[in-house]
């Protein structure tokens, strides 16, 4: 492994003045949402992986805009109460063109697809691996006076902060994932049990946070993987990153 950090971060347990609930919280449903390729992107490479996150009932397709369907190889994740999605396609997309990417309706349901993201290709291909800069801040955070007001949540989550670069993406094209130990195997092979730009959560911070993660209850050290990945799923090398964890209470 090329560039591998040991990182040691300390407990931070919020402290918030505990006051009278003022504020309900109010979840909206999650909606399909396109990531790592900006909605209506442009020039986006003809190698490229689409992502998603949708419930975990959707299914999730590819298709040419106003034409035929791509055949895809489909991964998927769940990640909390949604699923993470990639569509790799089983050839190169034509240059220059629009593809949609959309949720499928049964027969005799209007309308017959639920177009959620669209992107236009370029005459590029992307095989330059991203690079994974610092990673900072790292934090494990378990408000225990959290009330609800304010979607707040006593539920443990890890966050930290990471920059990339890659020469052979636009910035909104690389994200920064986190790879938890499955299977005694802590590998970037598989897709992450979460992902971001900038600051990176694993777990729910907040009541309306779909994305989950189930930490061990007994608390102590907690060994992942951070990487950088790019639309077309190149990685950088993975940096190893441990963290020390509370045992568990209870999380509204």
């Amino acid at each position: 492994m090329r560039a591998r950090w040991l990182v040691a971060a300390p407990v931070v347990l919020a402290s918030l003045v505990d006051t009278p609930r003022a504020d309900a919280c109010s979840c909206a449903p999650p909606r399909p949402t396109m990531v790592g390729i900006t909605m209506k992107g442009t020039n986006v490479p003809r190698n490229a992986r689409v992502r998603a996150v949708v419930a975990h009932e959707d299914v999730v397709a590819l298709r040419v805009h106003g034409g035929a369907r791509v055949d895809t190889k489909v991964r998927r994740t769940a990640i909390g109460d949604v699923d993470l999605v990639e569509l790799e396609p089983s050839s190169l997309l034509a240059a220059r063109t629009t593809y949609e990417v959309f949720v499928p309706r049964p027969p005799g349901e209007a309308p017959q697809a639920i177009v959620f993201g669209a992107f236009t290709t370029g005459d590029r291909t992307d095989d330059q691996a991203p690079t994974l800069g610092a990673v900072k801040d790292v934090r494990v955070i378990q408000d225990t006076n959290a009330h609800g007001g304010m979607c707040t949540t006593r539920a443990l989550h890890v966050s930290l902060a990471a920059a990339t670069s890659d020469a052979g993406s636009s910035p909104d094209e690389v994200l920064v994932g986190i790879w938890t130990d499955k299977d005694g195997k802590l590998s970037t092979d598989r897709l992450p049990d979460a992902f971001g730009a900038g600051t990176i959560t694993l777990g729910r911070s907040s009541l309306c946070d779909w994305a989950a993660f189930s930490f061990p209850k007994n608390g102590g050290p907690f060994t992942f993987v951070v990487a950088a990945f790019d639309v077309a799923g190149n990685k950088s090398a993975p940096r190893k990153v441990t963290v020390t964890l509370p045992a568990q209470r209870s999380t509204p």
